[in-house]
């Protein structure tokens, strides 16, 4: 269920916080604002059009230190190439190239080994990297690896980054897997994410809790700065038990196979077995053009007091120096669409291509007049 009135306002320990990190107090921290308090680090990027390290000038971003080098061995900044940058329009101009769904395995690292930030450009959930294999979090994409992409993180942007169709939705839901063939390449599923029809989403609001916990726990360590007598931290939102997990994820045997052990299913997030996809490029610096795009073609449904929610978070975020720190730019952290040449043109996939292998798992959770409906029945 969603959380009750009094649950985020009377017992919110955000509630006392209002007035020292309001939007009009000056402890906080604006992208907008930086450049005339401070020389900004070389490393330094938002969305920002007209800002001096806004989208237009992410090219003069330092990238030396990237956090993606760690897969990606191509290590330049390609903000600035125009053969296959991302996010696109993703409109079909070519026949089908995949002949399956995403194939998703949960592994065995349980939900409260997820590691979850709260980033300047997005929401994030990193997952554990098991020694072994089998033991990962991974998937199986049509065409790409002779073994499963190990999954690394998910993430959330709003608005979309991508368009689908046309048109752009509320957020964006991004699962990135790391493909170590060659040099290296990401895989990242693109979910769209929708509020027009103000439906609770059980699995996305376990993820909204913990990022909530994240910034309450900052927010209330920032009071006690100020405070020494105030007591540390108590954690709000209650540790779901193991029935609770069941109910909310399904039972460890009801992903595509048998044998993975953690409490938790990240690809219940899925909402259908078909797909648009193009070859693509990171959408924050370095820009690198080494990411397949596999879009899925039907959104995520979601409640609009959970889009509230999420987008509180990304505005609302404070940094170790207890100063507002989001890239955001009105309220965005999304780059804009790309002009790209791209070479490798998007296609996409429906039910005429393939009928999917695990039909239960759909049941229900097509929309009446969408292609694949009958499958969902």
């Amino acid at each position: 269920n969603e959380p009750t009135t009094s649950q985020t306002t009377t017992s919110d320990p955000t509630s006392y916080l209002s007035m020292l990190f309001s939007p009009s107090s000056d402890n906080v921290f604006t992208p907008d604002a930086v450049a005339g308090r401070m020389i900004m680090p070389a490393s330094y990027w938002d969305y920002n059009p007209s800002g001096q390290r806004g989208p237009k000038k992410w090219d003069d971003v330092n990238v030396k230190d990237s956090e993606y080098f760690k897969w990606l061995k191509r290590r330049k900044n390609q903000c600035d190439d125009d053969d296959n940058q991302s996010p696109i329009n993703v409109t079909p101009s070519s026949s089908c190239r995949d002949d399956h769904e995403v194939f998703g395995r949960r592994g065995d690292p349980n939900f409260d080994e997820i590691d979850f930030q709260i980033l300047g450009h997005s929401l994030r959930a990193n997952f554990k990297q098991t020694k072994i294999y089998r033991d990962a979090l991974r998937a199986d994409f049509s065409n790409l690896t002779a073994q499963k992409a190990r999954t690394l993180y998910a993430e959330i942007k709003m608005p979309s980054e991508h368009y689908l169709f046309g048109r752009q939705y509320t957020g964006e839901f991004q699962i990135a897997h790391h493909w170590s063939k060659g040099k290296g390449r990401l895989v990242i599923i693109a979910i769209m994410i929708d509020d027009s029809e103000n439906k609770h989403h059980p699995q996305l609001e376990e993820f909204i809790r913990e990022w909530e916990e994240n910034a309450w726990e900052r927010r209330h360590n920032c009071l006690r700065r100020f405070d020494a007598k105030m007591s540390p931290y108590k954690r709000y939102w209650p540790i779901r038990s193991k029935s609770e997990m069941k109910e909310i994820w399904g039972t460890i045997d009801s992903g595509y196979k048998k044998g993975d052990k953690a409490d938790w299913n990240l690809y219940a997030f899925l909402t259908t077995a078909w797909h648009c996809g193009y070859d693509g490029s990171l959408t924050v610096p370095p820009c690198t053009e080494r990411v397949r795009w596999r879009v899925l073609d039907l959104p995520m449904q979601i409640s609009q007091k959970q889009s509230s929610r999420l987008k509180s978070l990304l505005l609302e975020q404070l940094d170790e120096d207890c100063k507002k720190s989001t890239k955001a730019y009105k309220g965005g952290v999304n780059r804009p669409l790309q002009d790209s040449k791209n070479n490798f043109v998007p296609w996409c996939c429906d039910s005429g291509d393939w009928d999917p292998k695990y039909r239960k798992e759909w049941k229900g959770k097509f929309p009446r007049g969408y292609h694949g409906y009958k499958y969902g029945k």
